[in-house]
């Protein structure tokens, strides 16, 4: 995989400890329950977690090009190195953030203000949105092109739709419901996961439909990289790495994060 220059983000490691990461694949990153930011490297069944420089966040959004994450009234932008680009300054309490290639392709919603943020290649630009046309509570985020981007949005019935937005304008182009999908609903790549009574459901742009076995029904989603999202359940405190590609979906389980002031 890509991101093997985020091992340039741990500090304080031994020599004979940073050459054991970098042999082991950078899955991406993953933020814990009490906000710390921590890389995570290895293979399904064998994950290393470790307490990575980027200290705490409210929320994140990494692909193997860069992310996003919101800390201290401020968005912050990073290159893969962990280089600062730039950073927005909001009282955003709650972002929704987004990064899923390029940095060309970070946005972040902010619901309070009804600001829909996009990077330019220059700048962060925000375009004021109309959200009073969404049937509901915005869950994902993705860029479609250049020119547009998309939510889910799911609505009060359970039912979710996917919301296409103009960056230039902020004007919702369309809303359409996707049948089957239901609850709290993200975009991964071309995929659509979500959660019902039958477990993790991932659905591709065809309809097909894969079914992983998971009891939690509080999931929380965030992405860690380009293939790879983070799953919590704050009611069993269990966390996941799921990996999806074309031909394959892993589940696997994450261990904790490491003691503060300490490594795993």
């Amino acid at each position: 995989m890509k991101f093997y220059s985020f091992a340039s983000l741990l500090l304080l490691c031994s020599p004979a400890w940073l050459a054991a990461q970098i042999a082991a694949p950078m899955v991406g990153f993953a933020r814990y329950p009490d906000s710390s930011v921590e890389a995570v490297y290895g293979l399904p069944g064998n994950f290393v977690v470790t307490r990575a420089a980027l200290g705490t966040a409210g929320a994140i959004s990494f692909s193997d090009y860069g992310g996003l994450l919101s800390r201290s009234g401020k968005i912050l932008l990073l290159k893969a190195d962990a280089t600062p680009v730039a950073e927005y300054d909001t009282a955003e309490a709650s972002p929704l953030l987004s990064v899923t290639g390029d940095l060309t392709t970070a946005l972040a919603w902010l619901p309070a203000g009804h600001l829909l943020l996009h990077w330019s290649g220059s700048r962060f630009v925000a375009v004021p949105v109309d959200d009073a046309a969404f049937p509901g509570n915005a869950t994902s985020l993705s860029a479609v092109n250049a020119d547009h981007a998309a939510f889910l949005v799911t609505q009060p019935n359970g039912s979710v739709s996917q919301v296409l937005v103009s960056l230039t304008t902020g004007a919702v182009i369309s809303s359409d419901q996707l049948p089957g999908v239901r609850g709290f609903a993200v975009r991964q790549q071309s995929f659509t996961v979500f959660h019902d009574d039958r477990g993790l459901e991932i659905e591709s742009t065809n309809g097909n439909l894969r079914t992983l076995l998971i009891e939690a029904n509080d999931l929380c989603f965030e992405r860690m990289s380009s293939h790879w999202l983070h799953l919590y359940s704050p009611a069993t405190k269990q966390h996941w790495a799921l990996r999806l590609d074309a031909a394959d979906a892993t589940l696997a389980m994450l261990p904790a994060a490491p003691a503060k002031g300490g490594r795993q």
